[in-house]
């Protein structure tokens, strides 16, 4: 099992964090498509249900750059669904992947909040991975932990610049 605990700061508050960027359908467009270049991203539902916000979003990386043994395994098209619960109360998103290619091998689950530390505010995000695919569950859970940290941390750029083109 592989696991990342990552934390990016933010000029904004928490509430337009999560408001206007988190949840923004143009913020997800500008990150997924221009940002991280990933041929595909698709808002499947997105519910209020008064304490929580939940909602399931498809996502198509890129898997040109897959190592050669992962590429096998996952083919030429690749997706996976997030399927994810902003808890209103404690403000936090916890959020569960399910993958399009050996998705009953594999377990990818996290957790996503905002923190003050010494008067600064951080987007903090923790990932665990498990892929059970032998010779290779250990390869792909060092890939999947490495794009998410390359993702987390466009998406801490990009929410930078969104918040002071809104004057958030």
């Amino acid at each position: 099992m592989a696991e990342a605990n990552l934390r990016g700061e933010i000029h904004m508050s928490e509430e337009a964090y999560w408001a206007n960027c988190f949840f923004d359908t143009e913020y997800n467009r500008r990150l997924f498509f221009d940002k991280l270049k990933f041929p595909g991203y698709e808002s499947l539902w997105q519910k209020d249900e008064g304490t929580k916000l939940s909602r399931r979003v498809r996502i198509s990386p890129p898997v040109d750059a897959l190592p050669g043994p992962v590429k096998k395994i996952a083919g030429n098209s690749f997706n996976y669904e997030e399927e994810g619960t902003f808890d209103k109360g404690t403000k936090r998103y916890s959020f569960v992947v399910h993958s399009s290619t050996a998705a009953d091998k594999s377990n990818v689950r996290g957790e996503m909040w905002v923190e003050s530390v010494g008067g600064k505010l951080y987007r903090c995000a923790k990932l665990q991975v498990d892929v059970k695919i032998f010779m290779v569950g250990g390869m792909i859970e060092s890939k999947i932990i490495e794009d998410f940290t390359k993702s987390f941390e466009a998406a801490t750029i990009l929410a930078n610049e969104f918040a002071k083109e809104k004057g958030l």
